[in-house]
């Protein structure tokens, strides 16, 4: 289990990532019209609508990276138990490598086909003869540009949340089948890592997964009643995603738990100050 730590490094930093950009751009849904406000301190910066858009593909492909940093978590779990032999054979280095070229090609890839789905503020109310309005960029209200990105979002992040469930569950499966012939100490050991193993399947499934979906389908369908409302509650949910899971996986698995302590009590000069005695010559 020793690549497990860059593994969940791996999550907290498109986590941060996210937050750095969610934290400057608030996005604010102005449905029916497929376009959206931004809020928030990039407001303040800039008016430029393109812009407004560099940093909300910016949110998502972290949200993206995040998602597929889960899902690359759980399999080498699952293998690090089940085909230790396997693991053994490969070399860290070369994981690391193959994960960053799927970050680097996914978000390329999805930076690609955004701008498809791109739509000027003029392009989309000209006809119309709308005023323009600081803050506003908008989308591509329907058609192929607008089913490519959508549905593209959803087949990855379906895949990455369908692996993170599958690998859960084998893992889960494996671990009760040893139960049965193990030592008692072994099998507290497993119990453990079977409720560790277990509320961390949970949190990016619900936490990342069901908010994703959620915000997709408003995106799709923004007639619907509080789709606007709905997206930004889910959108809060996902901007701290990752910390939650960053909190429940150093409360949850015991040697981050203490090291986190260790930290604690040092910045608040918790531990006991050792006093050497110097006897007198």
């Amino acid at each position: 289990m020793d690549a497990l730590p860059v593994f969940i490094l791996n999550v907290m930093s498109w986590n941060f990532m996210c937050n750095i950009t969610a934290g400057l751009l608030h996005i604010n849904p102005q449905f029916p019209a497929q376009c959206h406000r931004a809020d928030g301190p990039i407001g303040a910066l800039t008016t430029n609508e393109f812009v407004y858009h560099g940093f909300y593909i910016a949110v998502f492909t972290s949200i993206l990276n995040c998602s597929l940093a889960l899902s690359f978590a759980f399999p080498y779990r699952y293998l690090a138990f089940a085909h230790p032999k396997i693991m053994l054979r490969v070399n860290l280095k070369r994981g690391v490598a193959v994960c960053m070229s799927i970050h680097i090609i996914s978000s390329a890839f999805f930076a690609y086909i955004y701008t498809f789905f791109v739509r000027s503020y003029e392009e989309y109310f000209g006809s119309n003869g709308a005023a323009h309005h600081d803050g506003i960029f908008c989308f591509w209200p329907g058609g192929w540009r607008k089913n490519l990105y959508l549905l593209s979002y959803l087949i990855v992040i379906s895949l990455a949340f369908g692996s993170v469930g599958l690998f859960g569950f084998l893992l889960w499966r494996h671990l009760s089948r040893m139960n049965q012939m193990v030592t008692k100490q072994t099998l507290e050991i497993n119990r453990k890592f079977l409720r560790y193993l277990m509320i961390n399947t949970f949190i990016p499934l619900t936490f990342g997964g069901g908010p994703f979906v959620l915000c997709l389908f408003c995106t799709a369908f923004p007639t619907i009643h509080y789709s606007g409302e709905v997206i930004m509650v889910c959108t809060v949910i996902l901007y701290n995603h990752g910390t939650i899971y960053g909190v429940v996986s150093i409360v949850t698995f015991k040697p981050y738990s203490n090291a986190a302590r260790r930290i604690l009590r040092i910045l608040f000069r918790m531990d006991k100050m050792s006093v050497k005695k110097v006897a007198p010559k």
